[in-house]
C-alpha cells in the first residue's frame, strides 16, 4: 500500500509540482558545502486565516516526495540516529528549499512532518519561510 501512495504522490508532483532544489549548508566559516537534491515539490501560501503561533505571513507549505531523497541518498554521510532514526534522509529545521524557476530561497523553520500511515513515510510536508 505505500508504494501506490507514494506513486500516486509522486505522479501529482510530476502534473502539478515545480521543479526545485533540496539544500543543505554544512561545515563552517571558508570550509562550507552546499548538498543539493533535486525535487519535485508544491507551494501552498498560507493565508490569513490559517496564520497561528509560529507561522507568519509570507510563509507556505511545501509537500514533497521522500522518492527523490532515498534515490539519491541524500545527504550523504552519517545519518542521525536520534532525531531521524527512520529517515535519516528527511529535511531538517535549516535546510533550504530553492525554487528553480524564480530562485526563491525558502528556509525550512521547523522539522519536518513525516507522514507514515502505514509505517513507511510516503509524504514530507514542511513549514518554510522566505
Amino acid at each position: 500500500m505505500s508504494e501506490s501512495l507514494i506513486a500516486s504522490l509522486d505522479a501529482a508532483l510530476a502534473a502539478a509540482g515545480q521543479d526545485a532544489v533540496l539544500r543543505r549548508v554544512v561545515g563552517a566559516g571558508g570550509n562550507v558545502v552546499n548538498v543539493d537534491c533535486d525535487v519535485r515539490v508544491t507551494i501552498h501560501e498560507l493565508s490569513g486565516e490559517e496564520i497561528t503561533s509560529g507561522i507568519s505571513i509570507g510563509d507556505a507549505q511545501v509537500i514533497m516526495s521522500p522518492t527523490p531523497l532515498m534515490a539519491a541518498q541524500w545527504p550523504g554521510g552519517a545519518a542521525d540516529p536520534i532525531t531521524y532514526p527512520r529517515a535519516p534522509w528527511a529535511p531538517k529545521q535549516n535546510d533550504w528549499i530553492i525554487v528553480k524557476a524564480t530562485g526563491r530561497k525558502r528556509l525550512i523553520k521547523a522539522p519536518p512532518k513525516l507522514m507514515a500511515p502505514t509505517g513507511e513515510i510516503v509524504r514530507i510536508e514542511l513549514l518554510v519561510a522566505g
